[in-house]
């Protein structure tokens, strides 16, 4: 009788849990309401290999939002929030095709800053993807830039009729 009374006191607490776990959304970076959970900054610097780049997203002032996105061989920022634009060029390189980044590129930076050792790889991929998916709206604005860049007839160290030979 004792396994009996055991069972039932168990089985309240157990449906209770079930019940709660349905409310309760463990993966902030999935599903339709991705958008309204965010973390909070765990970093100031966040460092990957997107795609055949090594890229960072940095918050230059501590307040959870990342303020330039840059390549970490060169330091070069290739996105950046123009409220920060002194610091940032005074402080890295300036790529020359950078852009400004608009408030959804913002959000989607600002969760760079949140993936954690312990962040489930799905959810690492859902920041990524967001990621991607707003840097693409800038692709014809970037494309045209190195477009203009490689049409130039410079060599990478300027006229050699410059160089006084």
């Amino acid at each position: 009788m004792s396994v009996l009374n055991t069972r039932w006191l168990y089985s309240p607490i157990l449906l209770i849990m079930l019940l709660l776990g349905g409310c309760i959304n463990i993966s902030a970076g999935a599903g339709p309401n991705a958008q309204l959970y965010t973390l909070p900054a765990v970093h100031d610097l966040y460092c990957d290999r997107y795609l055949i780049y090594d890229m960072c997203a940095l918050d230059v002032d501590s307040d959870g939002t990342a303020d330039a996105l840059y390549f970490e061989d060169t330091k070069e920022v290739f996105m950046y929030d123009k409220e920060h634009e002194l610091r940032i060029v005074g402080e890295f390189g300036l790529h020359p095709c950078a852009q400004i980044m608009d408030q959804e590129m913002k959000g989607a930076s600002n969760r760079l800053l949140t993936i954690s050792d312990f962040m489930p790889l799905s959810q690492k991929l859902g920041i990524k993807k967001q990621l991607f998916s707003s840097y693409r709206r800038y692709s014809p604005k970037v494309d045209a830039c190195q477009s203009a860049i490689a049409s130039r007839d410079e060599t990478p160290f300027g006229d050699p009729d410059d160089l006084g030979f």
